[in-house]
């Protein structure tokens, strides 16, 4: 609740005009990008016995879950990766 709030007062500030840093600006990217994936993954709690078939819905979409529902281990594993990922393209660049 506290991220949809401030999220509220980023958009408050872009409609009145003011830029938003970059940290702001993906705070509000990822708060309303979990604003779409709790649409699906509620659907999974409010029908009955459906909470079974969420392993295997996470397995086809794994980014289905919401970022407040990640583990501090997979939030560290994920910037292991995209550190990687950024590295290995920063060399591919550095050799064209």
């Amino acid at each position: 609740a506290k991220d949809v709030r401030v999220a509220w007062a980023f958009m408050r500030r872009v409609m009145q005009g003011d830029e938003l840093t970059r940290q702001e600006r993906r705070q509000l990217n990822q708060t309303v990008a979990d604003m779409f994936r709790i649409v699906p993954f509620s659907i999974f709690i409010i029908v009955p016995f459906l909470e079974f078939l969420l392993p295997v819905a996470l397995m086809l979409f794994p980014n289905m879950m919401p970022t407040s529902f990640q583990t501090n281990s997979e939030k560290a594993n994920k910037r292991i990766r995209e550190t990687r990922a950024r590295i290995e393209y920063a060399k591919f660049l550095q050799g064209t």
